[in-house]
């Protein structure tokens, strides 16, 4: 039983990752279509389509030293397939769901 603990303890990393990378994407993709002027008709999916693109990031971090590099490019490279957005306007929902989790991630864990 004690052997399966670590490889428990990264799943539940990996699935905590992917809700919470996958939450503030949604709320960068949001803010960025509603506050910016990105154009609302080829910017927008759903969240559960931001789940598959923050799953494969997270595992794709993994790897030992090329992995997190990879998974910058592998978050970049799904979410303009998946939102149809350009580079400039992924890069700018990245940024807003990056700075609001810096905010907001603080405050979160204070509740729990």
């Amino acid at each position: 039983m004690d052997e399966l603990l670590p490889v428990l303890r990264v799943g539940l990393d990996i699935l905590m990752s992917v809700f919470i990378s996958a939450g503030f994407l949604w709320l960068g993709m949001k803010t960025a279509v509603v506050y910016s002027g990105l154009g609302r008709h080829n910017s927008y999916c759903d969240f559960k389509d931001l789940i598959w693109v923050a799953t494969l990031p997270a595992l794709v971090a993994y790897i030992p030293v090329a992995g997190f590099p990879l998974s910058i490019v592998l978050l970049f490279y799904l979410l303009m397939q998946v939102t149809e957005a350009n580079f400039f306007e992924v890069i700018i929902m990245v940024y807003i769901s990056r700075v609001a989790a810096l905010v907001l991630l603080p405050e979160f864990m204070k509740l729990i």
